[in-house]
């Protein structure tokens, strides 16, 4: 490898760790507004358990399954923008592997390759199984709220 080529690879790592740096990044963050929206959840979840009587709102059992719907809408909504961006940063990162391997001579084997594309197929969009996992958790705290609650309006 000459100098050109050096200073091209280490230019093109540094784009290749600045990419996997922002989706962990957000993956972190991702996390942390998780957990308070699902703390949230279950606290008026275990808060309207401890109540002898829920009080009586206007609109009653629709307006409880309004709740439901919208909570896990936002949360839908929430996923759908920061796994979209996952996706971005992580065929960002992948393109500048390619021209990492390609000018290092280190290409995957072809097995190797084909799964880490059938691996990745996912990534960016919400039906990725982590995904899936927190927009169905949300779903679940929702629905638990509903049927807690459901008999007692």
């Amino acid at each position: 490898m000459n100098e050109n080529e050096k200073r091209r690879f280490d230019a093109i790592s540094q784009l290749y760790q600045r990419a996997w740096e922002q989706f962990n990044a957000r993956r972190r963050y991702e996390f942390q507004v998780g957990l308070a929206y699902w703390t949230a959840l279950a606290a008026a979840l275990a808060g309207s358990v401890n109540l002898e009587s829920f009080p009586r709102i206007p609109g009653g059992k629709p307006l409880l399954v309004g709740f439901a719907i919208v909570t896990i809408a936002l949360h839908i909504f929430w996923m759908w923008g920061i796994w979209r961006a996952h996706g971005t940063d992580q065929k960002i990162a992948i393109h500048y592997q390619t021209h990492m391997q390609t000018l290092s001579q280190t290409e995957f084997p072809q097995g190797l390759s084909e799964n880490i594309a059938f691996r990745s197929r996912d990534m960016g969009m919400l039906s990725h199984p982590a995904a899936v996992f927190e927009i169905g958790l949300t779903a679940l705290l929702a629905l638990a709220f509903v049927v807690i609650n459901w008999n007692r309006l």
